[in-house]
């Protein structure tokens, strides 16, 4: 269990300094798909793929590691560390919301590779139709192996080098599914985990806010009675102690106000 408050705040911001690496790495990612949407050169295609490929790879791990951190401290943390927990669900809408941006380019990337596979089998000099297209692209069999190819296989001396290449999208357009699978179960956790302690927190931030405003209602009064009470050594020195035990009453109430809150939410 996590009681000292210094290591809890370090592994706060720790998760804090791996987002914005994730961020970073999600923004690459969104540049690179951009580029090999309107990439026409072989060579620098795959060059920008197997770029594509590490960086996904690298936001795989980093996205790995941000949400076990914050499903450790999740079960750590107490609802009594109060700036704390409220600070630590922030930082879980940070990843829930970069989680989302993630699954958005995932989508449009499977999108514009479907839609250039399918582009690339209804060039191929064969009789095939849409249906027969879509049942090629979700096929667990090999190209070869299916019957509507045999044909073109025997016919054209470059077949076999064709739908290699078909097939080898046709895993690419796997992989991204794969991941798009993985990425909506950990976006479910972050969500639900997010909404199950929105109401919370929306309560421990608006009895800080009014224990502040408490605060400075108080702060505002003594000032007035300062400016308008003697100014003599004695009259000062009891003004003071007036104003240490006003702010040590507000202090215990606001204390009081925010376990309250709490209280009620376990």
């Amino acid at each position: 269990m996590l009681k000292n408050y210094e290591e809890l705040l370090q592994q706060i911001e720790r998760i804090e300094v791996g987002l914005v690496s994730y961020e970073a790495k999600i923004n690459s990612i969104a540049s690179n798909q951009a580029r090999l949407l309107v990439e026409v050169q072989l060579e620098s295609e795959v060059a920008q793929r197997k770029k594509l490929d590490t960086l996904v790879a690298d936001v795989d791990l980093i996205q790995k590691e941000i949400a076990d951190n914050i499903k450790f401290l999740d079960s750590q943390i107490s609802k009594n560390d109060n700036e704390y927990y409220v600070q630590f669900h922030n930082v879980r809408k940070k990843f829930l919301l970069l989680l989302g941006k993630l699954k958005s380019l995932h989508y449009d990337w499977k999108e514009s590779s479907r839609i250039k596979l399918e582009r690339q089998l209804s060039s191929l000099d064969i009789d095939i139709n849409e249906v027969e297209i879509k049942q090629c692209i979700e096929s667990s069999e090999s190209l070869g192996n299916l019957k509507i190819f045999q044909d073109f296989i025997l016919r054209n001396s470059t077949a076999q080098e064709i739908l290699t290449n078909v097939e080898k999208r046709r895993q690419e357009l796997r992989i991204i599914e794969i991941h798009m699978a993985q990425l909506l179960q950990l976006f479910r956790e972050m969500e639900d985990m997010v909404a199950e302690q929105e109401y919370p927190v929306e309560k421990i931030e608006i009895a800080v806010k009014k224990a502040t405003e408490d605060i400075e209602k108080g702060i505002l009064d003594i000032n007035s009675a300062v400016k308008s009470g003697s100014k003599s050594y004695y009259t000062m020195k009891n003004i003071s102690y007036l104003i240490i035990c006003v702010m040590l009453v507000i202090g215990m109430v606001s204390a009081i106000t925010v376990a309250s809150v709490l209280s009620k939410n376990k």
